[in-house]
C-alpha cells in the first residue's frame, strides 16, 4: 500500500498557523467600501515602490515562518526538496495576496506589496529552517505521537491566552510601553503573586510531562522567557512585576522538585485549586438577596466584546484542563476528575448569585465536561508517552 505524503499532525499545527494569520492579518474583521479607493489589485500593483518599514517588515517574517517551518514539515520527505519549496512558497504567497487584498477593505490596514515580499520570505525562511533542522525532530514527534497530548493542547492553548490577539508592532517605543510597569509603576499585589505562582508552576508540570521529567525546567526557562519577551512586542501588552516574579518562583521549585515529580504534581495541584476558587468567588463579598441562576449554556459568552469573551474562554479553558489533568496525574480516572472539577464549578457558580457584578451560570460546569470528553478522546491512541495517564483512562 502506499503511503500517504500528508503527514496528519503537521497538516493540523500548519492549519493552525493559518488561522493565526488570517486573524491577525484581518483582527477586529470590520471591512467597508473605500469611497475614493481604486480597487484593491491596483492598490496592491501600485504599491511596490512604497518604502519598507522595519518593524512591520520583521514582524511579516516572524508571522510567515511558522507556516513555512510545519507546512514543509506537513508533506513527507519522500516528496523532493525542490517540489516541497514550491509547494510551500505558493502556499505562503497565496496567502499573503489574499491577506493583503482583504485588507484594502480593512479601514485600519494598508493594501502593500512590500508586505507580501516580507512574507514569502518569511514562509522561506521557514522552509529553510524545516529542510535544516526538522527532518529529525518531525521523525521524533510522530514516533512518540508528542502532538496530540493534552499537556501539549493545555500549554498551546496558554500561549494563545498570553499572546492574545496577536497583534505585533516592532519598535523601541512598544518595548518601553511594555516595560513601563516594571521600571515605573512596579507593584507586587499578592493576589496577582498567587495567580502567576499557580499559572506558571502549572505550566511547568504540563511542560514536564510533554517532554519528560529530565531537564524539563530548562524547556519551561526557554517556553517562559520566549512568551515574556513576545510580549514586549504586542500592542496593548504589558509586563508586570508579579508575573516575572511568578515565572521565577515556578522555575525555582521545578529545579528543586525536579527528583520528587509527584511531589510537584500534588503542589501545583493544591495551588491552582485554591486559585481557581479565588479566581470565582473574589472579592468574596456575597450579599444577602441571591440572584437568578442562568441555565443557559454559554450565554454571557454570546454577549459583550468578542476580545474580552475569548479571553476569557482561554483562560478558563487552561485552569478547568489543567485542574482535570493534574488531578488525572495525581491517580484518579478521568471521568472522575472531570466530575470532581464540574461539581466545584458548579458550587462556585451557584455561590456566584451572592455575588455583585458575577454572571451565575452553568457554562462552566459544560466546559468542564466537554473538556474531559476532548481529553478522553485524544487519549484513545496509544502510545508510550504518558502511558501511565492513559491508564487511568479505563
Amino acid at each position: 500500500m502506499r503511503q500517504p505524503i500528508i503527514e496528519k499532525p503537521f497538516l493540523f499545527v500548519t492549519i493552525i498557523v493559518l488561522v493565526i494569520i488570517v486573524y491577525g492579518s484581518l483582527y477586529p474583521f470590520v471591512f467597508s467600501q473605500p469611497s475614493h479607493g481604486i480597487g484593491a489589485l491596483r492598490t496592491l500593483l501600485g504599491s511596490w515602490r512604497a518604502p519598507l518599514e522595519r518593524g512591520d517588515f520583521l514582524a511579516n517574517i516572524l508571522l510567515y515562518a511558522p507556516l513555512g517551518f510545519f507546512g514543509s514539515l506537513a508533506i513527507r520527505s519522500r516528496v523532493g526538496a525542490i517540489v516541497r519549496v514550491c509547494l510551500v512558497l505558493m502556499l505562503g504567497a497565496s496567502v499573503s495576496i489574499v491577506m493583503e487584498l482583504t485588507q484594502y477593505y480593512d479601514p485600519g490596514r494598508v493594501t502593500s506589496a512590500a508586505d507580501v515580499l516580507s512574507n514569502v520570505l518569511g514562509t522561506l525562511v521557514g522552509i529553510m529552517g524545516a529542510l535544516r533542522f526538522g527532518s529529525e525532530l518531525g521523525s521524533k514527534l510522530v514516533q512518540h505521537r508528542i502532538l496530540p497530548t493534552p499537556p501539549l493542547m493545555l500549554v498551546t492553548v496558554w500561549a494563545t491566552f498570553r499572546l492574545f490577539p496577536f497583534n505585533p508592532v516592532i519598535s523601541p517605543h512598544q518595548v518601553w510601553n511594555s516595560l513601563k510597569p516594571v521600571f515605573l509603576y512596579p507593584s507586587l499585589a499578592p493576589s496577582a503573586l498567587f495567580r502567576h505562582i499557580s499559572m506558571w508552576t502549572t505550566v511547568a508540570v504540563l511542560i514536564s510531562s510533554v517532554v519528560g521529567t529530565q531537564r524539563s525546567y530548562l524547556r519551561f526557562a526557554a517556553f517562559a522567557s520566549f512568551l515574556l519577551f513576545a510580549k514586549l512586542f504586542l500592542v496593548d501588552a504589558t509586563l508586570s512585576v508579579a508575573e516575572i516574579a511568578g515565572v521565577a518562583v515556578a522555575f525555582c521549585w521545578a529545579v528543586v522538585s525536579r527528583n520528587s515529580p509527584r511531589l510537584q504534581i500534588i503542589t501545583t495541584c493544591a495551588l491552582l485549586s485554591c486559585y481557581v476558587i479565588m479566581f470565582r468567588l473574589e472579592p468574596f463579598d456575597f450579599q444577602a438577596q441571591p440572584k437568578e441562576f442562568d441555565w443557559i449554556p454559554f450565554f454571557g459568552f454570546m454577549h459583550g466584546s468578542i476580545s474580552v469573551n475569548m479571553l476569557s474562554f482561554l483562560e478558563k479553558f487552561f485552569l478547568y484542563g489543567s485542574l482535570i489533568w493534574l488531578l488525572v496525574e495525581i491517580g484518579i480516572q478521568l471521568r472522575w476528575a472531570t466530575l470532581v472539577v464540574a461539581l466545584l464549578l458548579f458550587a462556585t457558580s451557584w455561590m456566584e448569585v451572592f455575588l455583585p457584578g458575577r454572571s451565575a451560570e452553568i457554562t462552566d460546569t459544560i466546559m468542564a465536561l466537554l473538556i474531559g470528553c476532548i481529553m478522553a478522546l485524544m487519549c484513545r491512541t496509544p502510545s508510550s508517552q504518558n502511558s501511565r495517564s492513559r491508564a487511568r483512562l479505563l
